[in-house]
């Protein structure tokens, strides 16, 4: 599986889309590359690289988002991703909490 295919599997049955969310949800993920770069290097190759990426939770106002931010963080770990950061915040604008989920995984070059 790729890392995106990884991602939608962990934050299921959450709505995940890349980069952007193209409707009007109340509550949906968004997911995007921080960093990709190669790690191990053979003949001035990389042979590994690690991916950075972050996952943005998107929650309405009110949300208990407590068990959503565990469950996604647990599954990201077991799906092969460094156990996450996760820094919370709101949006005034669209009066959402906003979950930022940082976390890395290793892969073939």
């Amino acid at each position: 599986m790729t890392p995106f295919q990884l991602i939608t599997d962990a934050v299921s049955p959450l709505k995940a889309y890349a980069d952007h969310n193209p409707k009007k949800e109340s509550e949906y993920v968004v997911f995007n590359i921080a960093d990709d770069r190669g790690t191990v290097h053979g003949d001035d190759q990389p042979t590994q690289r690690v991916m950075a990426v972050q996952v943005h939770y998107y929650a309405p106002h009110g949300t208990n988002y407590l068990t959503t931010m565990t469950n996604i963080r647990n599954r990201l770990a077991a799906n092969g991703f460094t156990y996450p950061v996760v820094q919370v915040l709101y949006e005034i604008d669209t009066n959402s909490h906003h979950l930022v989920f940082e976390c890395e995984i290793e892969l073939e070059a």
